[in-house]
């Protein structure tokens, strides 16, 4: 009966610490890279080779070699994307837009809830209505009690400074222009 020989590969023979620097190192590039946008499989693969490019060239030279030859990982993942910048990122676009949206809309009513408070330290019997700084066209009305014991109630109205805000952002981050710089290739006749 004929055992198979166990061949040590590069990465079996990597300390624990040594392999956790490549790692933290895969890490980072991915991280990098969703910064970037790139998708996630796309990401994956990319991590996933420069970790096994790291080991290969760790059992050779050592992880601090390697590391160092391979040079700055934010720079590395620019590199590896620059084809990708050429797009229109919709949805990336989409997805800052949303988080200006959200973003926008609770920093609104953090605001409102200061001035209702405001209104209420007052003292004040009488419905106060007023807008908030920087929320052009918003408008806050705020029904105090009766008889300083009750419930309150308030009224908001955001006005279109966060819809602004989030298409402003979608068209900052998505850059549709790019779409439209693109010509189709022309066809050569021989």
């Amino acid at each position: 009966m004929n055992v198979p020989t166990q061949q040590s590969t590069p990465s079996t023979d990597l300390s624990i610490i040594d392999r956790t620097r490549i790692r933290w190192a895969g890490t980072r590039y991915d991280f990098w890279l969703d910064l970037r946008f790139v998708p996630r499989k796309r990401r994956k693969d990319l991590a996933v080779e420069l970790r096994s490019n790291l080991s290969a060239a760790a059992g050779r030279h050592g992880v601090g070699e390697a590391l160092k030859r391979v040079g700055s990982l934010r720079s590395l993942a620019a590199d590896a994307t620059t084809d990708d910048a050429k797009h229109v990122r919709w949805n990336a676009g989409a997805t800052m837009a949303m988080t200006a949206l959200v973003l926008s809309g609770l920093v609104f009513l953090v605001l409102s809830l200061y001035y209702a408070e405001g209104v209420l330290d007052s003292g004040t019997t009488e419905p106060v209505s007023s807008g908030l700084f920087p929320f052009f066209g918003s408008n806050i009305t705020v029904n105090p009690p009766q008889d300083n014991r009750g419930p309150f109630s308030f009224e908001l109205s955001t006005g279109p400074l966060p819809l602004v805000l989030a298409a402003v952002t979608f068209v900052t981050v998505a850059r549709p222009w790019r779409a439209l710089g693109r010509r189709p290739a022309q066809a050569t006749i021989v």
